[in-house]
C-alpha cells in the first residue's frame, strides 16, 4: 500500500535565478545596470485526486531589483527556491492542516530541481552556506514546514529550460519598464510645461502677475535619473530616439540649457561607446555625433553663447559640413526604426513541459510591476 501511494502522488518544483545586464546586440553593456529575477515551476501530479486534486502546473516569478544593487547569482537562485516553496505551502495549505491526511504524510514525495550546484549542495547538507547563511535559513525553515519527504536534485540548465526562460522573460519586462518609466515622466513634464506656458500667457493677457505653477523639475533631472551610468537599464541602441524626444520637448519649452546637456550626452556616447564597435555601428556613431553637436549648437545659440558656438563649429568643421541639414523632427525619424526594432519582445512562447518543448507552448501574461510575486496556472 505504501509503495502504491508513493507512485500515485508527486510534486515537482523547478527553480531558477538570473542576474544579467540588458540585451543590446552590437553594443557594450558593461556601462548599464544589472537586473535580477527569479522564477519557479510547481508541477503536481496526483492520481488520487482526494489528496491534492487534479494534475496541474503553475508558473511564477518576480523581479528582485531594478537599480543595479544585486547580490550574487546564488542569492538569486535561493530567491527562486524560496518563491516556489512559499507558493507550494500556500497552495497546499488545506492539505497541510487537514488531520485526515496526517497518516499519509510519508506517502507524499516532493522533488526539487535546480541548476545551481551551490544551492542544491547546501540544501542537501553536503556543503556549508557560510556567507549565505541568512538566506539558507529562510529556505530551510520553509522546507521544515513541509511534513513530507523532500529531496533536492541538481540538473543541467538544458533540463531547467522553463524556469530559465521565465527569468529571461521577466528581465525583458524590466528593460521595457525602464523605457516606459522614462516615457511616462516625459509626458508629465511635457504636460506640465504646456500648463506653465498657458498660465503665463493668460496672466500676461490679463495684465496679472505670473501665476505660480507646480514644479515639474527639469529635463536635466530626467537625464540624471534615467541615464545614470552603471544604473540605467536603457540600452544604448534605443537612446538616440529618446534623446531626440527630450530635445524636442526642450526646444518647445525654450529650455536651451537642457538642449546643450542632451547634445553633450549624445556626443559623449558617440565617442566613448559607439565608435569603438563594429563598422556598421561606427557609421551610426557619426550621425549620433552630428546630432549631438547640432543639439548643442541650437542650445548655445538660444543662450547667446556665440564663443562656444564658434568653438564647436571650428573643432568639427568637416563633420558639420558633410551632414549639412539638421532639424529635430528629421533627426528623430532617423533613429525611429532602430528604436522600435530593438524593443524587447516580452510575449515569447514558453514550453509547458521540458519533455514537450516542440509540441506544447503557452504565453505568459505578466503584470507591469513584477516586483510582487505573480503566478499563473497553465
Amino acid at each position: 500500500m505504501f509503495i502504491s501511494l508513493i507512485t500515485s502522488i508527486a510534486i515537482v518544483l523547478f527553480f531558477d535565478g538570473s542576474i544579467r545586464r540588458p540585451t543590446d546586440r552590437g553594443y557594450p553593456v558593461d556601462a548599464l545596470g544589472k537586473m535580477s529575477a527569479c522564477a519557479a515551476v510547481v508541477r503536481i501530479t496526483d492520481e488520487d485526486k482526494d489528496v491534492l486534486g487534479p494534475p496541474r502546473e503553475y508558473l511564477g516569478g518576480r523581479t528582485l531589483t531594478g537599480d543595479g544593487s544585486v547580490l550574487t547569482s546564488a542569492d538569486a537562485e535561493y530567491e527562486g527556491l524560496i518563491l516556489g516553496l512559499e507558493y507550494l505551502i500556500a497552495l497546499l495549505g488545506n492539505v497541510l492542516t487537514s488531520s485526515n491526511n496526517a497518516s499519509r504524510e510519508e506517502s507524499l514525495w516532493i522533488v526539487v530541481y535546480g541548476d545551481c550546484k551551490t544551492v542544491i549542495r547546501q540544501m542537501q547538507g553536503r556543503s556549508r552556506p557560510r556567507k549565505m547563511d541568512a538566506i539558507f535559513k529562510r529556505a530551510r525553515s520553509l522546507v521544515d514546514t513541509l511534513p513530507w519527504n523532500i529531496t533536492f536534485e541538481h540538473i543541467p540548465r538544458s533540463e531547467n529550460i522553463l524556469s530559465d526562460r521565465l527569468c529571461g522573460q521577466i528581465t525583458r519586462r524590466m528593460e521595457n519598464a525602464a523605457i516606459e518609466r522614462l516615457l511616462a515622466d516625459m509626458v508629465k513634464f511635457d504636460e506640465g510645461t504646456t500648463l506653465q506656458l498657458r498660465r503665463r500667457m493668460l496672466s500676461t493677457r490679463n495684465n496679472q502677475s505670473a501665476i505660480d505653477s507646480p514644479n515639474f523639475g527639469s529635463i536635466e533631472d530626467l537625464l540624471s535619473i534615467h541615464f545614470k551610468p552603471h544604473k540605467s537599464l536603457i540600452p544604448f541602441s534605443k537612446r538616440p530616439f529618446l534623446y531626440y524626444s527630450l530635445a524636442r520637448i526642450a526646444n518647445l519649452s525654450l529650455d536651451f540649457k537642457s538642449m546643450v546637456s542632451i547634445g553633450e550626452k549624445m556626443e559623449e556616447e558617440a565617442k566613448s561607446i559607439w565608435m569603438k564597435q563594429s563598422v556598421e555601428v561606427t557609421e551610426k556613431a557619426q550621425w549620433l555625433l552630428f546630432d549631438g553637436l547640432n543639439c548643442q549648437l541650437a542650445g548655445l545659440k538660444g543662450l547667446a553663447k556665440q564663443k562656444d558656438v564658434s568653438r564647436i563649429m571650428r573643432q568639427h568643421k568637416n563633420l558639420l559640413q558633410k551632414h549639412s541639414s539638421f532639424d529635430l523632427q528629421s533627426g528623430q525619424e532617423r533613429w525611429r526604426d532602430q528604436y522600435h526594432n530593438s524593443l524587447c519582445n516580452e510575449d515569447l512562447l514558453l514550453p509547458l513541459h521540458v519533455s514537450s518543448w516542440d509540441k506544447e507552448h503557452t504565453r505568459l501574461s505578466m503584470p507591469v510591476d513584477a516586483s510582487t510575486p505573480f503566478w499563473t496556472q497553465v
